[in-house]
């Protein structure tokens, strides 16, 4: 029988990978894939007034490129 991997919380798995997904996008193919993504958003939410909530905001890239206030800190340092 094989040993269950044991639990650890979400965040630290994310915190252990963060320079590295973050690095992606700073990558030829990221850049590319980031601008597309912004595009794919604007087109389904033109207007981007009020108070919005990006989930995972990390470095707060797309909120950035959106022009969407930064607001409060990140959870997890």
């Amino acid at each position: 029988m094989e040993k269950p991997i044991p639990a650890i919380p979400s965040f630290v798995a994310f915190a252990r990978l963060a320079d590295r997904y973050d690095g992606w996008y700073d990558s030829a193919e990221g850049r590319v894939i980031f601008r597309d993504e912004v595009a794919c958003i604007q087109l389904l939410c033109p207007e981007r007034r009020g108070r919005w909530v990006e989930v995972g905001v990390g470095a707060g890239r797309f909120a950035s490129a959106l022009g969407i206030a930064k607001v409060g800190e990140r959870f997890h340092e």
